[in-house]
């Protein structure tokens, strides 16, 4: 029992770190057979209990992660076991080889996306060792082999019968079985594709007019963002931000506000159209999951083209396009009464199509910390964003809560330029931060040191505006860049609705506003009395008044 209670309680850590399990409880679990068919009706009350689960369908989305983790464990116990009571061969012995296999595997594309639906993450080290071994290069070939890998992965009847379903499930489409990531782009209309995507919880959107999932392209705290298609839009990709909201909020009391604050960050996407702003397309929400539609930039982050760059910064003329294009937007972005206040070089994302040598074409991304300021409603209160990039009224907690307003992009814009041209941070410490103390390393010229020493300024008044940026002799020094910037994408219609009279409820106004927008996929906000409404060309406009 002591063996089984320790497995269960090293379980709980791995998936469950901030949830308390006293040791009486851990000793009940730990009799329960996660593969009996009631082991979900055991483990459910505790879940519900300690606040990990909402309801039976989120707990059961857990409990398989659970019982994944421990047949992990169990498995690993008994190969430790095996090899410790084996005299050690002078040659590698099998799992030991079967190790190294893994380390060098190949991934395969779509196996861990698909591993993660069945609930076997937990395998995926060992499916692409196997696969490594007996020569299997795609998912179509994983299938044809499912038995072979449900033998090498020791799976249980539980798991292995959800391997065959899976399996099954693609073949009364009589299709080919491909990756999602390698489909030909060619058949992408075809009605296989989309049976081959809906068997693997790939789709998403309007039965009618759905989007396919496809390869992962990266991901962060809040979710991961993947490459999809819409085969009725003439295969036309975008990339989106699946945010698993079970997941995401299982643990947190305020969960309805994060949603709703995710809700917000799409609004103020909506509402804002420029060339150099990644744009927002569609929100779907479900039960489980919130997708941002995005346009597709692909081209990397602009850290990583600083830190690759052969001289670890840029030049001062690809630094020069680069911030005549972000002072640009930040100036759109402030007339909308929006303030980003999360600006670095990890969400300037670098449209290498649209890129020409040494002039890098950029699109700020990543509005999740970003807030409407100018509604009348709300002030930023809040220490978001990072902190290498915070101004001294962010960082410091005391005059951040008095609040701030859009000037804080002025300082992290200035932030941004110092890296560009000196490939590192400026400051090392707050108390740096706090003076504005910092130096410059590289044979930075004088002019560009003024730009950056006007931005970064401790109080906010003293920092130099968006237009007087534009108007710097280091700005102007090559006329020829600015006729270069791409015009503003078109905007849509702005419309404004007068409300008459302060709202009774402002919390409840913006929630059904945020409804609207998720309907119709349109930016409706809330400003100082009115409702401004952001049309976009292809929306009804009476079907909204319905």
């Amino acid at each position: 029992m002591l063996k089984e209670r320790a497995a269960t309680r090293h379980a709980l850590k791995l998936e469950l770190p901030d949830v308390p399990f006293d040791d009486e409880l851990l000793e009940h679990l730990a009799t329960v057979d996660t593969e009996a068919k009631d082991a979900l009706e055991a483990w459910l009350p505790f879940l519900i209990s300690h606040s990990v689960a909402s309801d039976e369908e989120s707990a059961s989305e857990v409990f398989r992660r659970l019982a994944a983790r421990l047949q992990s464990l169990a498995r690993q116990s008994e190969d430790f076991g095996a090899r410790s009571s084996s005299p050690r061969p002078s040659q590698p012995s099998r799992p030991e080889a079967s190790t190294a296999t893994e380390q060098g595997a190949p991934p395969i594309p779509g196996l861990e996306d698909w591993l993660e639906t069945l609930s076997l993450s937990a395998y995926l080290p060992k499916a692409r060792a196997w696969c490594s071994k007996v020569g299997v290069a795609t998912l179509q070939q994983v299938m044809e082999k499912w038995e072979e890998l449900a033998t090498e992965l020791q799976l249980k009847e539980l798991p292995k019968r959800r391997m065959r379903k899976a399996v099954e499930a693609w073949r009364p489409s009589n299709s080919v079985l491909v990756s999602a990531a390698a489909c030909d782009r060619d058949d992408r209309t075809s009605a296989d594709q989309i049976a081959r995507a809906s068997a693997e919880r790939r789709l998403f959107g309007p039965d009618d007019d759905p989007y396919v999932v496809l390869d992962k392209l990266g991901g962060g705290g809040q979710g991961t963002v993947h490459r999809c298609w819409r085969p009725k839009h003439k295969g036309e990709e975008f990339a989106v931000k699946k945010i698993a909201l079970q997941k995401q909020f299982r643990l947190q009391r305020d969960a309805d506000r994060t949603k709703e604050k995710l809700k917000a960050e799409a609004n103020i996407l909506f509402s804002l159209r420029h060339s150099h702003i990644v744009q927002l397309f569609d929100v779907v929400e479900t039960k489980e999951w919130l997708y941002l539609v995005m346009e597709l930039v692909e081209g990397g982050e602009l850290f990583d083209h600083i830190v690759k760059h052969k001289y670890k910064h840029l030049s001062e003329h690809e630094a020069r396009y680069v911030f005549l294009q972000l002072a640009d937007a930040l100036r759109y972005i402030h007339s909308k009464g929006v303030v980003h206040r999360d600006l670095k070089p990890e969400n300037i994302l670098v449209d290498r199509k649209a890129s020409r040598n040494g002039l890098l074409e950029v699109k700020i991304t990543d509005f999740g910390y970003a807030k409407l300021v100018d509604d009348g409603y709300s002030t930023a209160l809040t220490q978001v964003g990072t902190p290498q990039y915070w101004a001294p009224e962010v960082s410091d907690a005391g005059v951040c809560a008095r609040g701030y307003d859009e000037r804080v992009d002025l300082w992290s814009l200035g932030v941004v330029l110092y890296v560009m041209l000196e490939g590192v941070y400026p400051f090392s410490s707050e108390e740096q931060i706090k003076q504005a103390s910092f130096k410059f390393h590289q044979p930075t010229t004088a002019t560009a040191k003024d730009l950056i020493r006007a931005l970064i300024q401790v109080r906010p008044e003293d920092r130099l505006g968006l237009d007087d940026c534009l108007k710097h002799s280091w700005v102007t020094t090559d006329t020829r860049l600015a006729s270069t910037l791409k015009p503003s994408g078109p905007e849509g219609d702005i419309e404004c609705f007068n409300l008459g009279r302060e709202p009774s409820n402002v919390v409840e106004l913006k929630s059904e506003l945020q409804k609207f927008m998720t309907k119709f996929k349109v930016s409706a906000q809330l400003k100082k009395r009115q409702v401004e409404v952001t049309w976009s060309k292809n929306v009804d406009r009476e079907a909204t008044q319905r």
